[in-house]
């Protein structure tokens, strides 16, 4: 029985190995984009380094920050993980002068669309629990937020990947009014393993010896 036991866990290891995982992070504290990363200005993150931005983030004034990832391997799916800042008048979904979105692409699809508003969350299409709200954090004298954003299980399956991050909207104003900036961006690929037929053949191998053994038993 030992042994039997030992050939169908041996072939659950050889199923588990076979998973190719990708994991990449960018953060901006050299004081600079890594090569990957193109658009907005880094800058010093004000106030916002009192709430885990590190010194430096990627600050957008009005343009898409881009991350083009290559040779990522075989993946099905990936999480999309950022710290994002929330600058100035953004005045969410239905007031005069909305709606402001915030939105994520993957490849030119949109995976993240939402409004937010730095004076009411109540105008904001987005729910998540903020980091901080409402502060006066960079610098203008308006209201801040920042908030903690998390994308998993997003279908992907190609070698490369173009990451956008940008607003816009009917009440979209940008420069110095209303921007965003972005920080601590982890990617991760996700593979659903395919067993190889040698593996599936010693797995089933090994259940088979089970079943016979259980039948003599009974016998």
């Amino acid at each position: 029985m030992k042994k039997l036991f030992c050939s169908v866990t041996t072939g659950l290891a050889i199923i588990s190995l076979s998973s190719f995982a990708y994991a990449d992070f960018y953060d901006f504290e050299a004081g600079s984009a890594p090569a990957e990363i193109t658009g907005g200005t880094v800058t010093t993150t004000g106030g916002y380094s009192a709430h885990g931005f590190g010194t430096y983030f990627n600050w957008s004034g009005g343009n898409a920050i881009t991350l083009n990832l290559s040779s990522l391997g075989s993946h099905t799916t990936l999480d999309l993980e950022f710290d994002l800042a929330i600058i100035d008048s953004w005045d969410g979904s239905v007031t005069s002068v909305a709606p402001d979105y915030f939105n994520v692409t993957l490849d030119g699809n949109s995976v993240f669309q939402e409004t937010f508003d730095n004076f009411t969350t109540t105008d904001q299409s987005y729910t998540g629990s903020p980091i901080t709200y409402g502060s006066n954090i960079y610098k203008s004298g308006w209201n801040d937020s920042a908030y903690h954003i998390s994308l998993t299980g997003l279908t992907h399956s190609a070698d490369s990947l173009t990451i956008a991050w940008f607003a816009n909207g009917g009440g979209w104003q940008g420069g110095n009014d209303e921007s965003f900036a972005v920080d601590n961006i982890n990617v991760n690929t996700n593979n659903t393993p395919v067993p190889e037929p040698a593996t599936m053949l010693l797995f089933g191998t090994g259940l088979a010896g089970i079943a016979g053994l259980r039948s003599r038993r009974k016998k």
